[in-house]
């Protein structure tokens, strides 16, 4: 059963790839006046030639439509705001569960959650923004300002994870969710 559902998604997969082609515009040349034989009695005609106005549809045929500019849903740099964000969403919904004691509770594995994509988003943010960040500035600058609050959010996420269900674990987490919270803020 595995192996078919395996195949399947497969196969569609591929067949995906054939219908992922974009519109084909296929375009008129250009006419190339060169090319038409002109009677030359004087040099008038190829003056007149030149100052021939082009009307919209030569216009048209010369200049391909240009495609308006989409934003995409998925880059690099949203992958770092979705991590961000994504562990923000989970500790609000691991304050928000009942605190029961357990590995297999809601609120332990929101916590989780939470603490594995702040690590994901510190990640993301290191590799992919490292030439932002200018420690030189101090951090009145607000990519350095980011960059240290995001981390001390996500180590407040593993320390209130670590240390649970000590008294403690809630401090540091309502401390990564205050400093995550800034850090998202900061940004976006």
């Amino acid at each position: 059963m595995r192996k078919g559902i395996i195949f399947f998604v497969i196969i569609q997969v591929i067949s995906l790839a054939a219908f992922a082609e974009d519109d084909v515009v296929e375009y008129a040349t250009p006419i190339d006046y060169s090319t038409i034989l002109i009677p030359q009695t004087s040099g008038l005609a190829n003056t007149q030639l030149a100052m021939v106005e082009q009307g919209p549809v030569q216009a048209s045929l010369l200049k391909p439509e240009q495609k308006k500019y989409e934003e995409r849903l998925f880059t690099w740099n949203k992958s770092h705001m979705y991590l961000g964000m994504g562990s923000l969403g989970l500790a609000a919904l691991a304050v928000l569960s009942p605190k029961t004691e357990g590995n297999d509770t809601p609120h332990h594995l929101f916590a989780t959650g939470a603490a594995y994509l702040g690590v994901g988003a510190v990640a993301t943010g290191l590799v992919f923004h490292l030439d932002d960040i200018d420690l030189s500035k101090g951090f009145k600058d607000p990519d350095n300002l980011h960059l240290l609050l995001g981390v001390i959010g996500t180590l407040g996420y593993i320390l209130a994870v670590d240390g649970a269900p000590d008294s403690m674990h809630a401090t540091y987490g309502s401390i990564g969710i205050a400093s995550m919270l800034f850090a998202v803020k900061l940004t976006w």
